[in-house]
């Protein structure tokens, strides 16, 4: 299941979408679905002010220990 978040950006633009995939520390940027056609955008992470989880991420269900930075 893919992550659903709200991206807000510095230029205050601001995009609905799901995670493509779980992105890392070590990422430069991330990629979101923004529609029911799945079409993807790229955002890089010096753009991004804050991103939003809609749902609980499916790493933060797990039992096991999980190290997020």
């Amino acid at each position: 299941m893919k992550s659903k978040t709200i991206i807000h950006l510095k230029n205050g633009d601001v995009f609905q979408g799901a995670l493509v995939r779980p992105f890392q520390t070590n990422d430069v940027e991330i990629e979101v679905e923004i529609d029911e056609n799945e079409r993807q955008m790229t955002f890089a992470v010096d753009e991004i002010c804050y991103i939003v989880f809609t749902e609980v991420p499916e790493w933060a269900r797990s039992s096991e220990t999980t190290m997020v930075e």
